[in-house]
């Protein structure tokens, strides 16, 4: 099955740049409100690891997004999915589980 069936609204943003406008953290949550493509996403981050942010500067922008399933890899659920910046990797993380909900 690919990684667009498995992750609703993941091609909008897939390859983009985005703009995240909000960003918190709750135990080993995360949630994100991004902006790209002058539409408004909520992404929803359950059981983060490795959370590695550089470069941080107002507005955060992330030149390309890219999620990749580690599951063919055989890699354990709670790293199943990489969230980075291909471009400049200034933002990377694994996790278990990504909702991207358009708001």
């Amino acid at each position: 099955m690919g990684l667009n069936k498995i992750i609703k609204n993941l091609d909008k943003i897939q390859g983009q740049q985005i703009e995240i406008k909000q960003f918190s953290i709750e135990f080993s949550n995360l949630s994100m409100i991004i902006l790209c493509n002058n539409c408004n996403f909520q992404v929803i981050i359950q059981n983060f690891s490795n959370l590695c942010i550089q470069n941080c500067s107002f507005p955060f922008i992330i030149q390309g997004v890219e999620i990749i399933d580690n599951i063919v890899k055989g890699w354990e659920s709670d790293c199943r999915y990489m969230f980075h910046d291909y471009e400049d990797e200034n933002i990377s993380f694994y996790c278990q589980e990504i909702k991207i909900i358009k708001i």
